[in-house]
């Protein structure tokens, strides 16, 4: 056979080695852009982590690299009503995939705030290889290479990247998981329609036994995905029906034994755990992540019903049944917040495509499977987060499926105007007649809207204003106590991460802070001025009031205070050589009350 000439007759590149060519060039255009935009981010994001989440699941991790077992250094009032063990407390708040990767991978390498904010942004960076792997596996290079570099643009997605949150590892589990789901439903179609137009008519089908057994084993591997999703944000937990459903509608013939098998599998990752929550406190399914569905409502702002000892009922229900008006306040703001941000995920122009790709259907066997997906997993995740976490967040899972949905729709109304019209040869952008890449017209229309996409992150990261971190006096005078004490505080997270402190989150008033001082003797209280940040609903008026008469409880003396904040430490806690002049300062810091007026004789 005659070897194939690499160059044609006009010294040039042959056709398919151009298309290669062009496909490597378009492909690291795209990488570059989106590192320049996650660097942009990254830049200016303050270097000093102060998101409570991200922080947790650090301390979490730490211990875990000490040999503490999935445990943390902050005792949560609402865990001692379960389990009365602290310093450490055994974490009956976050999933566990996180913290294991993040103490196997991140913190063996440093201890920084920078690796915590490296290693979120590596999953950001194997969730866009992922979209791109199986978009182009799907469908070509020109959909994989604009899906990649749109979603990469997306300002929710890169700031969440250099965020420190385990949101990134759940979003690539769980789309992950969905596009396994697809294409468990392509090779059961075996068809040239299931797999996008790309094969001959006439193409042979794949032997009935070789499909099943692929079908199997897409099963077992999507119940696995499924279980490690789950396991790294309990609000993905609806990922299990859905992917349920997808097996057994797959293929008739062998639908119970796909089930059984999806079904093992997802069971043998989640029964370790639900057994370790079961021997703690009783309650195998996720422990006490259900009250998420009391807090972040008027009563109990942000994670203020963690405060509660002990907790004002025993069942979350029971507490709902008897508030249903702060339930329906919930439900009615969360609402608001999450369709707000459903735009904000994709941008306006990537939104509008994403929404008559969903509204009309595709012909498109994969496509359409794509679209029905999407569909189910946003209404789950919407109805989640609403009742259990209201954080736009909680809809990133949703944006891989709907921005490649919408370059879908974007690249069929290109292609319809490039065919309605004769346009010259010269125009061509190094691509074949198959279509494999943009033209030049398409590129062009592609690079202004990748440009329109990525205009929203400047304001986005102007105005981005994540909470201060501690002052560095707060921080030095909790440093300058002796190790072994144990701080109650309002940022027990920042202390624990930063000063090295076993800490106690600050009891909701001082009757809840006498109940745990029973179970953790606390020898110092620390009081931040995140403290008069918080909304004024959460009742911690009387820790306040504290700052402002500089007086701590009973038997404790302040050793610093500002305007805002102040540390009490008791007495016999401090080293002899301080005692006397930590007494002293006491005396000092107390506001003097005034002093009466000398009454004057009458003449």
């Amino acid at each position: 056979m005659a070897q194939q000439p690499t160059q044609d007759e006009t010294g040039s590149r042959p056709p398919r080695a151009r298309r290669v060519y062009s496909q490597l060039w378009l492909l690291l255009a795209a990488v570059i852009f989106v590192l320049l935009m996650l660097a942009a981010h990254w830049q200016y994001t303050p270097r000093i982590i102060t998101d409570t989440e991200a922080l947790a699941n650090a301390d979490v991790a730490l211990c875990l690299e000490r040999g503490d077992g999935f445990s943390s250094r902050v005792a949560v009032p609402l865990a001692l009503s379960r389990v009365q063990r602290a310093n450490p407390q055994p974490d009956l708040l976050r999933p566990p995939v996180y913290p294991v990767l993040l103490a196997a991978l991140a913190l063996p390498v440093s201890h920084g705030d920078g690796v915590l904010r490296a290693f979120s942004a590596l999953w950001c960076l194997v969730l866009l290889v992922i979209v791109y792997l199986w978009s182009r596996h799907w469908f070509d290079e020109r959909t994989a290479l604009l899906t990649v570099l749109l979603l990469g643009l997306s300002t929710f997605l890169l700031r969440e990247a250099v965020s420190a949150r385990p949101t990134m590892l759940s979003v690539t589990l769980a789309t992950l998981a969905l596009m396994l789901c697809v294409q468990l439903s392509a090779v059961a179609q075996m068809s040239t329609k299931a797999l996008g137009g790309r094969d001959a008519p006439g193409a042979p089908e794949q032997p009935l036994y070789g499909r099943r057994r692929a079908l199997f084993r897409l099963s077992l591997l999507i119940g696995a995905v499924t279980g490690l999703a789950v396991l790294s944000d309990y609000l993905l937990v609806i990922l299990a029906p859905l992917a349920a459903v997808c097996v057994f509608s797959a293929d008739r013939d062998t639908a119970r034994k796909n089930l059984a098998a999806f079904g093992l599998v997802l069971l043998a990752i989640l029964m370790p755990w639900m057994i370790r929550n079961f021997n703690l406190t009783g309650n195998p399914f996720f422990s006490l992540s259900w009250y998420r569905m009391a807090m972040y409502t008027d009563s109990y702002p942000a994670q203020t019903f963690l405060c509660e000892f002990p907790p004002p009922h025993e069942s979350q229900w029971r507490l709902l049944l008897v508030r249903p008006a702060v339930l329906a306040r919930k439900l009615l703001a969360g609402s608001g917040a999450l369709l707000g941000a459903a735009t904000g995920i994709f941008g306006i122009v990537l939104a509008g495509f994403a929404l008559t790709k969903v509204a009309w259907g595709s012909p498109n066997y994969l496509e359409e499977r794509l679209r029905r997906l999407l569909i189910a997993t946003f209404a789950a995740l919407f109805v989640m987060g609403v009742i259990f976490f209201p954080a736009p967040r909680v809809l990133l899972v949703c944006a891989p499926l709907g921005v490649l949905l919408a370059v879908r729709l974007l690249l069929a109304l290109l292609d319809h105007l490039d065919s309605a019209e004769k346009r010259p040869r010269a125009l061509a952008f190094v691509g074949s007649a198959e279509g494999d890449l943009l033209t030049s017209r398409q590129l062009i229309v592609c690079a202004v809207l990748a440009v329109a996409a990525a205009l929203p992150s400047i304001p986005a990261l102007r105005d981005a204003r994540p909470a201060p971190p501690l002052e560095k006096p707060f921080l030095s005078a909790i440093r300058q106590l002796p190790p072994d004490v144990v701080i109650a505080t309002d940022a027990p997270w920042d202390v624990a991460w930063r000063a090295q402190r076993d800490t106690v989150l600050l009891p909701v008033n001082k009757p809840a802070f006498e109940k745990v001082n029973k179970i953790v003797r606390v020898d110092a209280v620390a009081l931040s001025k995140a403290l008069f940040r918080a909304r004024r609903p959460d009742r911690l008026n009387e820790w306040r009031a504290m700052v402002a008469k500089r007086q701590g409880p009973e038997g404790f003396v302040v050793v610093a205070f500002s305007p805002q904040s102040a540390v009490f430490v008791r007495l016999e806690a401090l080293p002899s050589a301080f005692r006397e002049r930590a007494r002293q300062l006491d005396e000092r810091a107390r506001p003097q009350p005034p002093t009466p007026e000398a009454p004057t004789r009458a003449p």
